[in-house]
């Protein structure tokens, strides 16, 4: 939809699907960030235990590629003002606007 916003010059559609994008990239990586890192032991060893939903398993079973699994992360953990003053500034800033700000940035997660 920001594809044909931008084609037919229509800024205000424009930065409305920026924002809704924005959004839901910012949630995906919410729910990717629920997920605890596999980290330690081999996850492929064959046992009694069921196979651990990882972040990369989850990522991939809802059709992101890497690099959108990390942009979501990424964005997920700029904090809850700072996302919205962005997303709701005159002109937001794109997902991977955002994405480089809190890679810069560094954000810890919050404990």
């Amino acid at each position: 939809m920001a594809s044909y916003a931008r084609q037919s010059e229509d800024d205000s559609l424009r930065r409305m699907c920026d924002r809704i994008q924005a959004r839901a990239i910012r949630r995906g990586g919410e729910l990717l960030a629920a997920i605890q890192p596999a980290r330690g032991a081999n996850q492929n060893i064959k046992g009694d235990e069921p196979p651990k939903v990882t972040r990369e398993s989850a990522a991939r079973d809802a059709g992101l590629s890497v690099d959108q699994r990390k942009t979501a992360l990424r964005v997920a953990k700029v904090p809850a003002h700072e996302f919205e003053a962005a997303v709701e500034a005159k002109e937001p800033p794109t997902v991977t606007e955002l994405a480089k700000s809190a890679q810069l940035k560094r954000y810890r997660e919050e404990s």
